[in-house]
């Protein structure tokens, strides 16, 4: 698995695009992949994804996107 992170986000699994979903996504993968191997808190990654005035949903949405991206990536790639 390959993640290219100069420029626009794209995950490449065998050298085939995989989609891992819109900016909220891509913000929180990025955010992790740049923490790797770290505990990453859902307060920074809301943080991330929200700059100023995060809703109430906030942390119930990251959970939903890790969850949307654990179904998209490989099982042979990093544990996110």
């Amino acid at each position: 698995m390959l993640f290219e992170v100069l420029g626009q986000l794209e995950v490449r699994t065998n050298g085939q695009l995989t989609p891992c979903g819109g900016p909220k996504n891509q913000k929180i993968l990025a955010a992790l992949l740049l923490a790797s191997g770290q505990t990453v808190p859902i307060t920074h990654l809301v943080d991330v994804v929200w700059e100023a005035d995060p809703p109430a949903t906030a942390a119930k949405q990251v959970r939903n996107a890790i969850s949307d991206l654990r179904r998209v990536l490989p099982p042979d790639g990093p544990s996110i």
